[in-house]
């Protein structure tokens, strides 16, 4: 027996109704061919079966039975005296017997709707659904499975892709399904006989052929680039709704593949659109016409696989319709995207495709593709796990961000952190994925100190603790701004001379936080996040931050006011060529203070033992020897030490720090601070330099510099820059 491999270009992943006619041309084909397989190949839907290109079409025109759908609890289906007649009544006098089943349901809905003039309503229309269930023959079962689900206590619920309950507003899908036969079959024939137009229309709705003239007709939500309305057409400022029939008939076969099953809808009985296989909550973020304002019915996400499948595995890969988060249930799409990426849905499902059910054009719902997800078959995304150290932070965050009262600065916040948790869940450039998303947690988290009532209202917390694993995910240590915001956010009071304090950080210079064991917290003071003198920065510009960090540890010294009194508890420094390239102002300032604060919440007791930090230089750091070392910033950095001494007895390391010489810089007076530090150091040594000048930008930039730490060999490499040579040259210092 020979088989067949029909690509069929009229089925693709978008828009839905494509993908739906995939399903139906797989099961209906399925009832004369057993052994038909589908797959996904190509952007295109893959079928396999015995029957060649003429028996295929053959079958759909001249062997096909419609499936028997009827909606009589709907207003608009047919039943009811001002309802549309072209449709049912040609199906119920047909006397065709492919229509046998049909013509049942048809009887069916008459006698248990009665004399009714309209629609029932609430408790009527709930017992005539219960009615409907109950009575109905295993075909038109089939339908109200897919469009209505029955809870435990009889309650209605409405799985998303069929509306509410087979109909999409004031269009009843059933009573327009029957109207779509009466164009491509006559039904006056005994057996009917399909319409002259119905091949040239399953041609274009199978194989992508030339679209002949497509009749008018109301799609829903299927098919939005055919729903009409305001620019929809080549002349004029409106257009029509047109469809071809084929492609209403057989997307609505298509959605009978997706009923629920028992298990998926008494485990979500209070989300009634995640009755259906793959449903969860919608939320505003992974696509680019995403608004907070969205009305939306929820998302469905479904699978695209590219091995041969039988329908039978189709429909229980829709029975099950579930994807895991750990132990628990992924009713949310970012916890969908985090399961995907973990290789959570493990039944040979390459890649899923997002669709949302949003309210567009006007009032119309429309099935709005969102994007695709791959699954990688032989490994999971990298570093997923890092995701739950932060997850739990942005859903408290997306949850302060839904108050009505929230300021708009939240809501954007929310949606930034969403958007990069969606990338980090993607293949492709993860480490860019990974520091947009630190970026955006630092961003969030300044949100305290521009709403601190806000904040301290809704109990913001800071970034909780993160692991080392974040520097890697990241490419931290592998670009100048990351280095740079490291050996920042690893600074630390000093207790001696040897040893930083855990319990000082620079980040108390953003936030007055109270620890609480391996958590902290905003102090709160008068119902708002505490600012006190020792809050100084901001979080608006680095280099104001970075002074007013320095401004602040003057005022703070140590008791001999010999140096700043920071030390870098994970013995992370700054390399002097990316400290060379801030001073020139080649560097992000904003990414440097974006991955900054993010990194204050490090673990930097562990960071002392990282191998990497042990290493005198990376690949991608120039080495020492070779970096133009700025005599200027060589001067400076050597009046101002970070550290307390380690030599008591080194005339260096008893210099005093003089006050003036930063604030002349802040002045912009480069001259001047360089001739008090010259002052300073000349006790220490003959200077080489003589005479500094620049400009006020560049004092600037100096003075932000000086609160880098630098590497022990980089400290004797600006002293030989400084000092002339002498016969008992001054050992090096931290």
């Amino acid at each position: 027996m020979s088989m067949h491999v029909h690509r069929l270009a009229g089925c693709t992943p978008t828009p839905l109704a494509h993908y739906l006619k995939a399903l139906a041309v797989l099961r209906l084909v399925s009832t004369v061919d057993p052994t038909a397989r589908g797959m996904w190949r190509g952007q295109v839907f893959n079928l396999v079966t015995t029957l060649d290109r003429q028996q295929l079409c053959d079958f759909f025109l001249h062997n096909y039975c419609p499936t028997p759908m009827v909606s009589p609890w709907n207003g608009g289906s047919g039943f009811y005296p001002k309802d549309n007649k072209s449709g049912i009544d040609p199906v119920a006098n047909s006397t065709c017997p492919r229509l046998a089943d049909y013509r049942r349901a048809i009887a069916l809905g008459r006698s248990l709707v009665g004399t009714a003039a309209t629609a029932p309503k609430k408790d009527d229309k709930y017992q005539l659904l219960r009615n409907v269930r109950q009575a109905a023959p295993p075909r038109l079962r089939a339908f109200f499975d897919a469009a209505v689900v029955l809870t435990g206590d009889g309650e209605p619920r409405y799985p998303a892709i069929l509306g509410t309950g087979g109909n999409d507003g004031r269009l009843d899908f059933t009573n327009n399904f029957m109207a779509r036969l009466v164009d491509l079959f006559d039904m006056q024939q005994s057996p009917m006989a399909p319409n002259p137009w119905a091949a040239a229309h399953l041609e274009s709705a199978l194989f992508g052929a030339p679209t002949p003239q497509l009749l008018g007709s109301s799609v829903g939500q299927f098919l939005p680039g055919n729903a009409g309305g305001a620019n929809a057409s080549s002349s004029g400022f409106d257009g029509p709704s047109q469809i071809n029939p084929w492609d209403f008939v057989l997307m609505l076969e298509g959605t009978l593949s997706l009923r629920s099953s028992v298990v998926r809808r008494s485990s979500v009985r209070e989300a009634p659109q995640a009755a259906a296989s793959f449903a969860v909550r919608s939320e505003a973020s992974g696509f680019a016409s995403a608004t907070e304002g969205d009305k939306t019915r929820g998302e469905q996400w479904f699978p695209l696989w590219e091995n041969p499948c039988t329908i039978n595995e189709v429909h229980q890969l829709f029975a099950e319709g579930r994807c895991q988060q750990g132990r628990g249930f992924a009713g949310k799409p970012l916890e969908f995207a985090r399961s995907i990426a973990r290789l959570g849905v493990c039944r040979g499902v390459a890649a899923f495709e997002r669709y949302g059910y949003i309210e567009r054009n006007g009032q119309a719902n429309l099935a709005t593709p969102l994007g695709r997800f791959t699954v990688l078959s032989n490994r999971a995304v990298p570093f997923q796990h890092l995701l739950d150290e932060v997850a739990p932070w942005v859903e408290r965050l997306r949850q302060i961000a839904s108050d009505n009262h929230a300021p708009a600065s939240f809501k954007a916040a929310a949606r930034h952190c969403d958007e990069a948790l969606l990338a980090c869940c993607r293949p492709g450039d993860t480490p860019r994925a990974f520091a947009t998303l630190l970026c955006g947690l630092g961003e969030a988290e300044a949100l305290a100190l521009r709403s601190p009532k806000f904040a301290a209202k809704k109990r913001l917390r800071p970034i909780p603790r993160l692991s080392l694993q974040w520097l890697d995910a990241a490419h931290i240590e592998r670009t100048c701004e990351g280095r740079l915001a490291l050996s920042l956010a690893n600074l630390h009071g000093c207790k001696s001379s040897k040893y930083a304090d855990p319990d000082d950080p620079i980040r108390g210079h953003w936030y007055a936080l109270v620890h609480q064991g391996k958590y902290c917290t905003f102090k709160v003071q008068s119902e708002e996040i505490h600012r006190g003198p020792h809050q100084v920065c901001v979080g608006r510009n680095l280099a104001a931050d970075m002074t007013s960090v320095l401004k602040r540890r003057l005022v703070c010294r140590d008791a001999g006011g010999t140096s700043l009194g920071l030390k870098p508890l994970g013995g992370y420094a700054a390399p002097l060529a990316d400290i060379a390239a801030f001073v020139a102002g080649t560097t992000d300032d904003a990414t440097i203070l974006g991955l900054c604060r993010p990194l204050f919440a490090l673990d930097f007791n562990e960071l002392c033992g990282r191998e990497q930090v042990k290493q005198s230089s990376s690949a991608n750091v120039q080495p020492t020897a070779k970096v133009q070392v700025d005599p200027a910033f060589a001067l400076l950095r050597l009046a101002h030490p970070l550290a307390p001494t380690v030599d008591p007895t080194s005339p260096l390391d008893r210099i005093t720090l003089d006050p003036s010489c930063l604030h002349r810089l802040l002045a912009g007076d480069l001259s001047g601070a360089a001739r008090v530090a010259k002052n300073r150091l000349q006790i220490a040594g003959r200077l080489r330099v003589q005479t500094i000048m620049g400009s006020r930008a560049q004092a600037h930039r100096l003075a932000a510099s000086l609160l880098f730490p630098i590497r022990f060999g980089d400290r004797f490499a600006l002293q030989k820059r400084v000092f002339k040579p002498t016969h008992n040259p001054e050992q090096p210092v931290r």
